[in-house]
Formats: structure tokens, C-alpha cells, sequence
């Protein structure tokens, strides 16, 4: 294996780290009720976004990083009624 290979094999461990980060940066997800776990190069997202767009994005953040290999995607849909806090600890603006 060439020295190339190696840096191309990214350990689960990284690549948690780097969907955190792409959901972290991507303005359209409010990566703060987003759970992120990888098993083998399998990524799974678990937790709460305001609309299908946004569910749509984040399992697009994490399926476009080299080294996974699949996204389980169980993220779900806030109702109107629970508005969790964003990043910034005020209210979202979930509708």
C-alpha cells in the first residue's frame, strides 16, 4: 500500500469528526439535536430538524464525505410545538 492509500483510509473516528464539522458549517442544518455515529463506515444520524429540506441536507453532508461507505438517516421532524434552543441558546425559528 502506498503512502497515498494510507492517508486515504480514514478511521471511524474521523470520519465523525469531519460529518460533525460539515453539519457544523452547512447554513441550512442546525447541526445542535444532531447525533453522529460511524461503525465501519457507516454513518448514522440520530436526532431532530425542522423540515425534510433540512433532513435532506444533512444526510447530504454526511453521504458526500470520502470514507463513507452509507448514511442511516434517523433523524426526524420537529413539530411547531417543541422549539429546542439553537446554537446560540435562543429559541429556533421553528413554525
Amino acid at each position: 500500500m502506498s503512502y497515498k492509500q494510507k492517508n486515504r483510509i480514514r478511521t471511524d473516528e474521523n470520519l465523525k469528526e469531519d460529518v460533525i464539522d460539515s453539519l457544523f458549517k452547512n447554513y441550512f442544518v442546525d447541526s445542535t439535536h444532531i447525533e453522529v455515529s460511524v461503525e465501519k463506515g457507516i454513518v448514522t444520524l440520530q436526532g431532530f430538524v425542522s423540515s425534510e429540506d433540512e433532513l435532506k441536507e444533512a444526510h447530504r453532508c454526511a453521504q458526500n464525505l470520502t470514507g463513507v461507505t452509507e448514511v442511516i438517516n434517523h433523524l426526524h421532524i420537529h413539530t411547531p410545538k417543541d422549539k429546542p434552543l439553537s446554537k446560540t441558546g435562543f429559541e429556533t425559528g421553528f413554525s
